[in-house]
């Protein structure tokens, strides 16, 4: 059964979290997965309106900061309930990015339209460039992320700000193959209690 919940997180997109690997660097790259398929990332940054890969659009009050530490200088912030950035973009798989701090709130994701996903931009100290939300294994083809301020905050939190970063796109799909083995075969071992 344990396989079978693991195939099945695989499966799902969950192969860099079921290893415990660290995400991919912001830059536009490619990587070969165990099974030697090929998974293009490219980063879209919070600034990018027009694009083909990825691009943001804002409704409602946000603002721009800028520092060194930010992915190419710069984020987009709001602490108004309500406000959105809907990010459109090709590919299969998005994971946002942005500086969660100790006076950040919460918002809701959604993908295409579906069930508002919670997350948290809190943190006990300010960090950079953040991993905050990933979606999960999406069909090829455009889609769309709209990130909601929920205005709300965690109890240990001081405000409801939320930011915007980067996204990094998957623009391919690593495929997971399936084998089979005949358990009457000698190639096969039982071992255990």
């Amino acid at each position: 059964m344990a396989l079978g919940r693991s195939c099945a997180a695989l499966a799902a997109g969950g192969l860099l979290a079921a290893l415990g690997t660290p995400a991919l660097p912001a830059a536009a790259s490619t990587g070969t997965t165990a099974g030697g398929n090929t998974a293009a990332v490219t980063s879209v940054d919070d600034t990018a309106i027009s694009g083909t890969v990825g691009r943001f659009s804002y409704a409602g009050p946000w603002s721009t900061s800028t520092a060194a530490t930010d992915y190419q200088g710069s984020d987009h912030y709001t602490s108004t309930a309500g406000a959105s950035v809907t990010l459109t973009f090709t590919g299969t798989q998005v994971q946002l990015y942005a500086a969660t701090a100790p006076w950040h709130g919460r918002a809701l994701a959604s993908i295409d339209g579906g069930p508002g996903q919670q997350v948290d931009f809190y943190a006990a100290s300010r960090q950079e460039q953040t991993l905050v939300y990933r979606s999960q294994l999406l069909g090829a083809g455009v889609h769309t992320l709209v990130l909601t301020a929920a205005g709300a905050h965690d109890a240990a939190s001081s405000g409801n700000v939320i930011a915007v970063d980067r996204a990094d796109v998957t623009t391919s799909t690593p495929v997971v193959t399936a084998s089979s083995i005949d358990d009457a075969t000698t190639a096969v071992t039982y071992g255990g209690a």
